[in-house]
């Protein structure tokens, strides 16, 4: 059971297709397991679970719920308590970033956006987000169908596999490089996108996002974000912008070229016309204002 446990961890560090939500999910998924199976002294699971969360937040960095969900298991193993309190308590935690938790989750997050994006005929898409999905789903369950323009998101092209939910979901999809998207922009009513942290100095997401946001402001069309409130910040973070194998773009033999393979960029808040969550619709101004009642 141990290597089967090591090897989904290896599994999670290496994914580099799957949204934030979803990784959050297999880690839940994965302790949940470290807890129920591991044999030995409960010392040495914890020194598991420590050891996996720093290995989780060095290698998904950019991702506010990796963190958010590593920094509470080890929160709770720093508490002290005794093993018969611990093992419970670590359980009600994890069910509570589980996957059926955040379905309902989404499903709120999904009707707020509707309000924002019903009746529109084309909508941008960048990289993949199980919450965009959930808003495309909820289009299609109301009887709206717009068209998808879908950036196919390199290095990882984890945009195909966007591309292809969206498709199943019921609507027409248009799969572009990314380069294009200043372009599609033009011909599009609205740009939706989804998060993996959001702070003071901005919204973290795929490499790319900042470039689209910049385009949709200089040719006057909305951009919404969509993510859950465990996603933002405290008001003091630093954003560390994850990079990633230099192979993933380019291999070459010359020590005078050096490829650097960032995966996420930072947005300023105030490009976004709306950011939605769980809890409603919200200006920038509004957000940062609910980052810094954090502190």
């Amino acid at each position: 059971m141990e290597t089967q446990l090591e090897k989904r961890l290896q599994e999670i560090l290496s994914d580099n297709l799957s949204g934030s939500r979803d990784i959050a999910g297999d880690i839940a998924a994965l302790f949940d397991a470290a807890i129920e199976n591991k044999r030995g002294a409960f010392e040495d699971l914890a020194g598991w679970l420590r050891g996996a969360c720093e290995e989780l937040k060095a290698v998904h960095c950019s991702m506010r719920v990796v963190e958010g969900i590593c920094n509470g298991v080890v929160g709770i193993l720093d508490a002290g308590m005794k093993e018969a309190s611990t093992r419970p308590q670590l359980i009600d935690f994890l069910d509570s970033w589980g996957a059926e938790r955040f379905k309902l989750v989404q499903s709120r997050i999904a009707d707020h956006a509707f309000n924002r994006v019903k009746g529109l005929e084309t909508i941008i898409s960048h990289s993949l987000s199980s919450t965009v999905l959930a808003v495309f789903r909820r289009l299609v369950e109301r009887n709206q169908r717009p068209k998808i323009i879908q950036s196919i998101s390199a290095p990882a092209n984890e945009g195909l596999k966007m591309a292809r939910l969206i498709s199943d979901s019921g609507l027409e999809v248009e799969l572009i490089a990314d380069a294009g998207l200043a372009v599609a922009v033009q011909r599009a009513d609205a740009v939706l996108v989804g998060a993996d942290a959001v702070g003071l100095d901005g919204l973290v997401n795929k490499l790319g996002s900042l470039g689209l946001a910049l385009a949709a402001f200089y040719c006057s069309k909305p951009v919404f974000a969509v993510f859950d409130m465990n996603k933002l910040l405290p008001p003091d973070s630093e954003v560390e912008i994850e990079r990633r194998d230099p192979g993933e773009l380019a291999r070459l033999e010359s020590d005078a070229i050096e490829v650097v393979n960032v995966y996420f960029d930072l947005t300023p808040l105030d490009l976004l016309l709306r950011l939605i969550t769980e809890e409603g619709a919200f200006t920038a101004e509004q957000i940062r204002e609910m980052i810094r009642s954090k502190s």
